[in-house]
């Protein structure tokens, strides 16, 4: 995700920037999954994510939910 002055750009998720690197992989995706909740999404977001990894086995799987949600929130 990318960051321009310190304001998410449009067009990206909610999900919060700070400290994204710094967080496992599981909290990535407990964030992702919470912002797809938001949207009432997360059963989507989760079915794509889960796709996407079985299709490419090396696909991180935080990157995978990632993915998913921004296909699914536009």
């Amino acid at each position: 995700m990318t960051k321009e002055n310190n304001r998410e750009c449009p067009n990206e998720t909610k999900i919060s920037l700070v400290d994204w690197d710094n967080k496992s992989e599981a909290e990535q995706i407990k964030e992702i999954l919470h912002e797809a909740d938001d949207h009432n999404l997360q059963y989507e977001v989760e079915r794509e994510a889960k796709k996407l990894i079985k299709n490419d086995s090396g696909l991180n799987e935080a990157r995978a939910y990632e993915m998913a949600l921004r296909n699914w929130v536009k």
